[in-house]
């Protein structure tokens, strides 16, 4: 720990702390496979939510959030705002790339090393809600699907007393349900909640 703490002192970009979190030698990725249907679903959510609360109070996730709050200039009174902005500072980093074989990427190697800055929806997911969480937010995971498979892994934020859909891949604004969408694209689809 004692080496991680001095590499934290003389790092000076967010490279270097993904150089840091390197150091412990823990797997970034991982493939894992889930049984099919909702309890496959259900299972992956409850992984994905391991991860989270595995790397929410990372010490070098916690110095970007304060980071990415200080050049917003965001106020700690605008909990909203805040919760937007890192969604905004994620989608600006993120890129969307689809997976043909299901993997997961440490959300702290997501979050700190650009050359990881990208994947499928559970990827972005797993990065933005880690930052929610990070910052203080409470955060639940959600699963959508429709013509009998489930599709699509997003996340909701309590900011403020209000809970906002949070959508890391789709061209939609904070706060858009991709529910909404996928009912409008697809018919009624189905949620399964973490």
């Amino acid at each position: 720990m004692r080496r991680l703490r001095d590499q934290f002192q003389r790092s000076s970009s967010v490279a270097d702390l993904a150089d840091a979190v390197d150091s412990l030698g823990l797997p970034s990725i991982t493939r894992v496979s889930f049984p099919s249907g909702r309890p496959g679903v259900q299972a992956k959510l409850r992984y994905m939510r391991g991860l989270i609360d595995e790397d929410r109070n990372n010490p070098y996730v916690r110095s970007l959030v304060a980071r990415i709050f200080r050049a917003s200039r965001i106020t700690p009174s605008d909990p909203v705002g805040r919760a937007r902005v890192l969604f905004d500072w994620w989608r600006s980093v993120f890129t969307y790339v689809h997976e043909p074989v299901e993997t997961f990427t440490r959300p702290r190697r997501l979050i700190l090393d650009p050359d990881f800055h990208f994947g499928d929806c559970d990827d972005s997911t797993l990065g933005l809600a880690t930052l929610h969480e990070a910052a203080g937010f409470e955060t639940a995971l959600e699963a959508i699907g429709w013509e009998a498979r489930f599709r699509h892994v997003f996340h909701r934020v309590l900011a403020g007393g209000r809970v906002f859909a949070v959508e890391g891949t789709l061209p939609l604004p904070f706060g858009f349900d991709p529910g909404v969408r996928a009912a409008e694209k697809h018919g009624v689809g189905e949620f399964v909640p973490a």
